[in-house]
């Protein structure tokens, strides 16, 4: 008997969605990025679509994974955060 995914972790769907959210946003395709975002909020996948875009980002961009990506995309943050000021 196969046991069923959890609801904490992506699912293979999960990460083909994420990955289109990904080429939705590269390709500035507002009206499918919410349509795949909304999609994901209805089922109540929204945070397993979440880590999927992390997992596919970080698949793509491995270095972002380490301590100096870290500190890169957290820089990254904080001045996006002042540019909100």
């Amino acid at each position: 008997m196969s046991e069923s995914p959890s609801r904490d972790n992506p699912t293979p769907n999960d990460v083909r969605t994420a990955a289109g959210v990904v080429a939705a946003y590269a390709r500035g395709d507002t009206a499918g990025l919410s349509v795949l975002i909304v999609d994901a909020v209805q089922a109540g996948r929204a945070v397993q679509l979440v880590t999927g875009v992390l997992s596919v980002v970080g698949n793509c961009y491995p270095g972002l994974r380490t301590p100096d990506g870290v500190a890169y995309v957290q820089e990254i943050a904080r001045r996006l955060a002042e540019d909100d000021r």
